[in-house]
């Protein structure tokens, strides 16, 4: 969902600012003491509680999908691994009748 800019309340103008703070921090590393943004070159909407409330978010956010992705590799792997074991074993029964 899209929210255009423009059309937003303050408080959600304020929240967007520190989820775009938080977005440069956690993806681009900006450091924790920058309290500008190129969408906010005059620090008019920086709020560090809200930033680091955001960042936080973020981070579990990214932990949480970071821990899905690799249980879903984990066990797309072990389907593989069995299924690369069968075709083994398939083809050493083949071997052996010949």
């Amino acid at each position: 969902m899209s929210i255009d800019y423009a059309r937003m309340t303050v408080p959600q103008r304020w929240q967007w600012h520190a989820e775009v703070y938080a977005l440069r921090r956690v993806m681009l590393g900006v450091p924790n003491d920058t309290d500008t943004s190129p969408c906010d070159p005059q620090s008019v909407w920086y709020d560090r509680n809200a930033v680091a409330i955001a960042e936080t978010k973020l981070r579990a956010k990214l932990a949480e999908q970071s821990q899905r992705c690799k249980a879903n590799t984990d066990t797309e792997n072990a389907s593989r691994f069995a299924e690369a074991e069968a075709w083994r074993k398939r083809d050493g029964q083949a071997e052996a009748a010949e």
